[in-house]
Formats: structure tokens, C-alpha cells, sequence
């Protein structure tokens, strides 16, 4: 698999994330499904290329998260438009998610533990925890130990740097895990 599919597909589509203040400017297809984030250049067609390459597109996406944690270089804009595509998924591919989110919480951890994290980093993990985890997420059992394992650790170091978000980290876990 290529790596930058995920990218690539962003940079073909004109994919920006767009102020929910604009949301008249843009698709009818937005306004009819009530989407609470709208991306420039949104039409059928690019939905429906989504849709048939969705799992190519989402590995790359965690592929290259993942690779850009590990060499310190993230640019959290090219991530955040995965919130629009999160959909389209179903609870029969939640084994393919939980592989991908779990790596990315090990991924987190990694990047935390030698101190490269921010507030827009930390920002963007709430952000995946509240829209990508909540929506299209559920723990599957076989998964539930390892999970347990590393949102423990993700809690222990946001606890040291973030206290402040004690509460919202309890509340995701105990979500997650339940």
C-alpha cells in the first residue's frame, strides 16, 4: 500500500475544513444530512471515490499519522479532515478501526513519553477520542485488555503534563472500556 493515499486523495479534492459559520456557502448535501463540519469542493463524486477506496484511504491516514509521530513532524491540519469521512463505515469493519485507533494511542504514547506532544496535539487526541471513538467505535472484546493497557498509559502521562484534563480522560476511558 502506498502511503500517501490518504494525502494525496486531501490534495486532489481540495479537502480544507471550513468554519461551521459557512455552512450556507457550501454543499446541500451537507445541510440535508445536518454534518456539523463542511469541507470545501464537497460534492457526490468525491464522496463516493471515498467511500470505494475508504480503507486504502484510512490506512494511509494512520500510516502516516503514525510515521509523522514518530519522526516529530506533525502538521495536525492534514488530519483533521478525516472527520468528514469517518462515515461509511459499519460495525463489521470495527476489528479494522480497532487495530488502527489502538495503534495510534501506542503511537501516542510513544510520542509523549519523548516529549513531543502540544496542545494542538493534545487538542486534536480529544477531538479523535469525541468524534471518531464515540461515533463509529466500539471496543471489541478481544481488543479490551490492550486498550485498557494503553489508555492507562496515555492517562498516567496526560495526567503529568495536562491536568486540567483529568476528568475527560477518565470519562473517554471508561467509555472505551465499557
Amino acid at each position: 500500500m502506498k502511503n500517501n493515499v490518504y494525502k494525496e486523495f486531501l490534495v486532489e479534492n481540495d479537502f480544507k475544513e471550513i468554519e461551521k459559520k459557512y455552512r450556507e456557502e457550501y454543499s446541500k448535501e451537507f445541510q440535508l444530512n445536518k454534518n456539523s463540519l463542511l469541507f470545501s469542493n464537497f460534492n457526490k463524486n468525491i464522496h463516493q471515490k471515498y467511500l470505494e477506496n475508504k480503507i486504502e484511504i484510512t490506512e494511509s491516514y494512520f500510516k502516516n499519522l503514525e510515521n509523522d509521530f514518530l519522526n516529530k513532524s506533525v502538521e495536525i491540519s492534514d488530519y483533521y479532515p478525516i472527520f468528514l469521512l469517518e462515515d461509511g463505515f459499519d460495525e463489521s469493519q470495527s476489528k479494522f478501526f480497532a487495530t488502527y485507533f489502538l495503534q495510534f494511542i501506542k503511537n501516542l504514547n510513544i510520542a509523549i513519553s519523548n516529549e513531543y506532544y502540544n496542545g494542538e496535539i493534545l487538542d486534536f487526541t480529544w477531538n479523535i477520542f469525541d468524534r471518531i471513538f464515540h461515533e463509529c467505535f466500539h471496543c471489541e472484546q478481544e481488543f479490551e485488555e490492550e486498550y485498557f493497557k494503553e489508555l492507562t498509559k496515555l492517562k498516567k502521562q496526560i495526567m503529568k503534563i495536562d491536568k486540567q484534563d483529568e476528568h475527560l480522560i477518565k470519562q473517554k476511558i471508561e467509555q472505551f472500556i465499557s
